[in-house]
């Protein structure tokens, strides 16, 4: 009875997730967001069945995702259906909600690994040709306003190279914020409407609330260190290495800055929108950008927020 019932019910999220999909893929003005709500129907179901009806729902799914939205379709439905899935198995288990916000961000970096993997070993993307046409372009468009009389600073086609260079040391970081952003958005979305549909699922504590390890201020003291000292030359593995656990680090400075701000907001009875407003502004204003990541290494360095419950 039980089979039949999540036969049933795994067919109806099926369509559900195919429904999802093609909207994703043919309305490209909600596909960004649409994207995201793909692993709900995944996760509903993978929070009443078993590990083994999940992995049927999924390469059902999987292959209906081809079927329907060829290659396309199946990247997208690789990218979020095990996401669904990984959280629904995660509910039924009892996990907290930031162990699920590991796991998730860990699954969507290794598939976004993968398809970066996939891509250039099979469809042709060459990293290497459009680093280099990049350069040729912008060293064409350098020369051509400079024979048009504008006048650049000495080295500003050296800065923009090791700009291009830079962007491609840091793509593992890249890749691990878009999977921490999926999972976090993909639980901020989806977790509040499974609830809607009988699904009990944990709670977040509190934004404000949010503490991380006072151990990565040492482990940011240390990759300063290496990269002032560590005689790291541009481009080798160790150069690449630090600077990607430096970016990482100074991400979660800012999350933890970002906390403090609500924490702040909230002991001073502000009103809700000031410390939203400064989020937005956040990614607009650069100075803004380091003052919240300076806070946040303030905050686990010297405990600001007790030192204020204290006063």
């Amino acid at each position: 009875m039980k089979s039949t019932k999540a036969l049933t019910e795994g067919a109806m999220m099926a369509a559900f997730t195919v429904v999802l999909l093609v909207m994703a893929v043919f309305i490209p003005v909600i596909a960004g967001i649409g994207s995201l709500f793909i692993p709900l129907p995944a996760l509903i179901f993978s929070s009443r069945y078993s590990l083994r009806h999940s992995i049927s729902f999924l390469f059902v799914t999987l292959i209906l995702s081809f079927m329907v939205g060829n290659l396309i379709g199946l990247g997208i439905a690789i990218s979020f259906v095990p996401l669904g899935i990984l959280l629904g198995y995660s509910i039924q288990k009892g996990r907290s909600k930031i162990s699920m916000l590991i796991s998730s961000t860990l699954l969507s970096l290794v598939v976004y690994v993968g398809q970066f993997i996939i891509s250039i070993a099979f469809l042709n993307f060459d990293v290497t040709g459009i680093v280099q046409t990049t350069k040729a372009q912008m060293e064409t468009f350098v020369t051509q306003l400079t024979n048009a009389g504008v006048e650049f600073p000495e080295g500003t086609m050296d800065q923009l190279i090791n700009m291009v260079d830079l962007f491609v040391i840091m793509i593992p970081a890249y890749m691990v914020m878009m999977a921490l952003a999926t999972a976090f958005l993909a639980l901020w979305i989806n977790i509040p409407i499974a609830k809607r549909f009988g699904v009990e699922a944990p709670k977040f504590p509190p934004f404000k609330d949010w503490m991380l390890p006072r151990s990565l201020i040492w482990y940011y003291l240390i990759a300063l260190l290496l990269t002032l000292f560590g005689g790291f030359e541009m481009g080798s593995f160790g150069f690449a290495a630090v600077l990607n656990v430096r970016f990482l680090l100074e991400l979660f400075f800012i999350l933890q800055g970002l906390s403090f701000l609500y924490f702040f907001s909230y002991t001073k009875q502000w009103n809700k929108a000031i410390p939203i407003t400064i989020t937005v502004f956040l990614f607009f204003i650069p100075i803004l950008f380091q003052v919240i990541r300076f806070l946040g290494i303030i905050d686990l360095g010297f405990n600001l927020r007790q030192r204020l419950q204290h006063k």
